[in-house]
């Protein structure tokens, strides 16, 4: 079961053998979610935010929590479209009074700040889809960590950070290389769980010919997934 905050400052009072320092060790923790989201994006970190476009409305923001985007989709009647990325300077260029413009169901977004604009801008209300990381919540007194299975890491890294504004120089690097070798583990772990790349793994070869399944071209520089040169 997952401990709350509350919890893991206990904990890390018994790590250190200082139960006065409830005050100082909450803020580490909450620090140690920030350094871990830094170091690694774990796969239950990717979500998909929606939101509502309002007609004749250019700007949207994106979510507080969110940590970087992969794309955005707009859904209308019956059917989804992936929206085109457009830089800032090109779209001034192109559509320099948005407002002049006819309005319709948006094709292209171009991010501006912690906000995006959508071009056309929209003539109804329509679904815009988010993918994105997000940043972990801060933890408040009773909440537990949106990292799973990831308490003890919190811990050490409290520990740490406890250790070294304490000037304790043997326990500021034993919990440093406890942090780091638990952290490299569940990083380890995650990267294994999401699974590799698609068809970048070198296909199978037999008696120094490339096994190929049925219908497939001979000639491997044929095939559609074979990794050609940009040159």
């Amino acid at each position: 079961m997952a401990m709350t905050r509350a919890t893991m400052v206990s904990q890390v009072g018994e790590m250190t053998g200082r139960s006065d320092k409830d005050s100082e060790i909450a803020v580490y923790l909450n620090w140690g979610q920030i350094i871990i989201a830094r170091a690694h994006t774990f796969s239950y970190m990717i979500k998909e935010k929606y939101m509502s476009t309002v007609d004749g409305t250019e700007s949207y923001a994106f979510p507080t929590t969110m940590k970087s985007f992969y794309s955005l989709r707009v859904q209308t009647s019956g059917y989804k479209r992936k929206l085109i990325n457009r830089t800032t300077r090109a779209k001034d260029i192109r559509v320099p009074y948005p407002g002049g413009e006819s309005e319709g169901c948006p094709i292209y977004y171009n991010p501006w700040g912690r906000d995006f604009e959508l071009s056309p801008i929209p003539d109804a209300v329509y679904t815009v889809y988010l993918r994105c990381e997000v940043w972990p919540t801060d933890m408040a007194t009773g909440d537990t960590s949106d990292f799973l299975k990831m308490d003890d890491v919190l811990c050490e890294y409290g520990a740490w950070q406890l250790a070294k504004s304490l000037t304790l120089e043997k326990d500021t690097t034993r919990f440093r290389g406890e942090f780091g070798s638990s952290l490299a583990k569940v990083i380890k772990v995650d990267t294994i769980d999401i699974g590799g790349e698609e068809q970048l793994i070198a296909q199978s070869f037999a008696d120094g010919s490339l096994m190929l399944a049925p219908g497939e071209a001979t000639d491997y520089w044929k095939r559609a997934d074979f990794l050609r040169s940009p040159m």
